[in-house]
């Protein structure tokens, strides 16, 4: 242990002063020992920080841009090793890279497993993100500069539990304390939503003041437990031109005694969203130009059984009238005869609705989500399609006109793989894959990402509570519109087991 210490602080001292170009690494180790993996991951970051390191550069350049531009680590730990050596663990991995970058900024979670960086089944270990700005200053990508900003949003920021306290995603904004005569009245009008509480959530100074213009922030990345929706409102509303990626952590109250484990620096939060704001202050603000990918969304493991049916009417998130009558019936006799069919001890009788704008715009099981289209899918928590009435897991509202299909988990899936084939191919790239894991129903299944030829290395990780996405608002459907709360405008949590989002880095 103490000679793989000394070939690390070695490596990282013999970099220390070249200049590099911007890049994006990432580094994976399943050693069983933490401080073992840590070390391992840092040489690997090292390795490839050495091999970005532009041909000519002037070896005194690097340490001073250094102290103006810092750089950033994420990082995913499966919730395998010691509650000791997590708590340490921020505060290790800043040591070791602070020889090779005088200033970086740390944030991370713990998860259920990790993917390998070149792809393949999900395993327990640690998985670094590591990020490091441009300080050639002769380079030519300078005009894709990110400046990386840590933050933490919690309940002292006024951010509400809704999940915690809200029974069927129902809100009722007689008993809401904050709520104003104002609201009260749109309320006895019907013209507020059932489903939303008044957002009384201040965005801290990282991400706020300390930002002259919210434009130039490009990429959010981000660990949260599951009570994120009003943040991710308030990210969409504050930054209208950043991708947001986030993953709900692993619960670890039997792990440590806290209900999350959320990393930041040297502080660790049991609640809340920590994560990284990176911001472009270059001259060039295109959206199109840059260097942050947009998210696919893959519903693995999913089989449709019913066809594509207009919502008629509906309350909040629940369904409460759809088209043709008829059809209704079916979906019944559909899901009855699943449950025939599979009647095991393990039978898996939860349902799923995929939303849509456009009956012609419906993901099939496998399928990537339409960028146009923004498809979303929901697990039905409540209610009966015989009866009248479906409640989906979301906290956003449905809408009349909307579209909805109705799909169960498929009786084959067996072994979870996210293919990456519809993203785009760059040897360059770094992917940041997500995966929801199903600890219902999780005996012989496996969780896998399938990489593409001439692809990039995979950073990632499978939790239970899911992950949360958004695109700028420039290259949504409908961008011209407000966010008006529907469950297809502003960003997704998603909580679907096998559904998998991918975004790239270059």
């Amino acid at each position: 242990m103490n000679s793989l210490l000394r070939r690390t602080s070695a490596f990282l001292q013999q970099t220390r002063n070249s200049g590099y170009r911007r890049l994006w690494a990432t580094a994976t180790s399943t050693d069983p020992s933490l401080e073992a993996a840590t070390s391992n991951c840092t040489i690997k970051l090292c390795e490839a920080i050495a091999r970005a390191q532009p041909l000519g550069a002037a070896q005194s350049s690097g340490l001073s841009d250094n102290k103006l531009r810092p750089a950033a680590c994420f990082m995913l730990v499966s919730q395998t090793y010691p509650a000791a050596d997590i708590e340490r663990l921020a505060n290790n991995v800043k040591q070791q890279l602070h020889s090779v970058y005088s200033e970086i900024c740390v944030s991370g979670t713990v998860v259920d497993e990790v993917f390998p960086g070149t792809g393949g089944s999900s395993v327990n270990g640690l998985s670094l993100l590591y990020y490091q700005p441009e300080t050639d200053q002769h380079s030519s990508s300078l005009k894709h500069q990110l400046e990386p900003r840590p933050f933490y949003i919690g309940d002292k920021h006024g951010r509400q539990r809704l999940r915690e306290v809200a029974v069927g995603r129902w809100h009722n904004t007689v008993t809401d304390r904050f709520e104003d005569f104002k609201a009260s009245t749109r309320w006895q009008q019907g013209l507020s939503s059932v489903t939303r509480a008044t957002s009384h959530l201040k965005l801290p100074p990282e991400l706020d003041a300390k930002i002259d213009d919210p434009a130039k922030v490009r990429f959010v990345l981000f660990a949260s437990d599951k009570e994120s929706r009003q943040v991710l409102d308030a990210l969409d509303s504050h930054f209208p031109n950043a991708v947001k990626l986030g993953i709900v952590g692993s619960q670890t109250p039997f792990l440590n005694g806290r209900e999350y484990t959320l990393m930041s620096d040297a502080s660790i939060y049991d609640s809340g969203m920590v994560g990284l704001a990176f911001i472009d202050n270059s001259a060039q603000l295109q959206v199109s130009d840059s260097a942050i990918g947009l998210p696919y969304v893959a519903n693995n493991g999913l089989e449709a059984i019913s066809d594509v049916l207009k919502i008629e009417r509906c309350k909040g998130n629940v369904v409460l009238e759809l088209e043709l009558g008829d059809d209704i019936h079916s979906l019944v006799a559909a899901i009855r005869q699943r449950r025939v069919d599979d009647c095991s001890a393990e039978a898996d009788g939860r349902l799923f609705a995929n939303i849509t704008r456009s009956r012609d715009s419906s993901a099939t099981s496998e399928s990537r989500q339409s960028l146009e289209a923004d498809p979303v899918v929901f697990q039905v928590t409540g209610g009966s399609p015989a009866k009248g009435g479906l409640a989906l897991d979301t906290l956003r509202d449905l809408s009349p006109g909307q579209y909805i299909q109705f799909f169960m988990t498929s009786q084959d899936a067996v072994h979870f793989t996210n293919s990456m084939a519809g993203c785009p191919t760059d040897a360059s790239r770094v992917d940041v894959c997500f995966c929801v894991s199903d600890n219902i129903s999780t005996k012989g299944k496996k969780y896998s990402i399938s990489r593409q030829k001439n692809c990039g290395n995979i950073f990632g990780g499978i939790t239970e509570g899911g992950f949360s996405y958004g695109k700028p608002t420039a290259c949504t459907a409908n961008s011209a519109q407000k966010d008006d709360g529907s469950v297809l405008s502003g960003s997704v949590e998603c909580a679907v087991p096998g559904s998998t989002v991918v975004v790239g880095l270059k």
